[in-house]
């Protein structure tokens, strides 16, 4: 599993910021092939896209295994690692 945060201290949510905003590959590094739990599962993806749109970042995600979903998050500036976690879970939540 990747772990985003680990320069992030401890009880500290890490804001993205503009460089991370527009780094296609730190965005790949940071979700592809990770497992998310959803409704007492486990579900793991990976990301068969990143677009970036003026301050906005295009993720697009897939899931692996019998049964494939595919979904699209935005991640916009200001949110947290948490925070896109939490956007991609509930995409997976609504497409089981």
């Amino acid at each position: 599993m990747n772990n985003s945060s680990a320069a992030t201290p401890p009880g500290r949510p890490h804001l993205l910021d503009e460089s991370v905003l527009g780094s296609a590959q730190w965005w790949f590094s940071a979700l592809d092939q990770r497992w998310f739990a959803i409704a007492g599962d486990r579900c793991l993806t990976q990301v068969v896209g990143v677009h970036e749109d003026g301050g906005d970042v295009w993720i697009q995600m897939q899931t692996l295994g019998e049964k494939l979903r595919d979904f699209t998050i935005c991640v916009r500036h200001g949110m947290s690692m948490p925070d896109v976690v939490r956007a991609i879970e509930s995409q997976l939540t609504q497409t089981v």
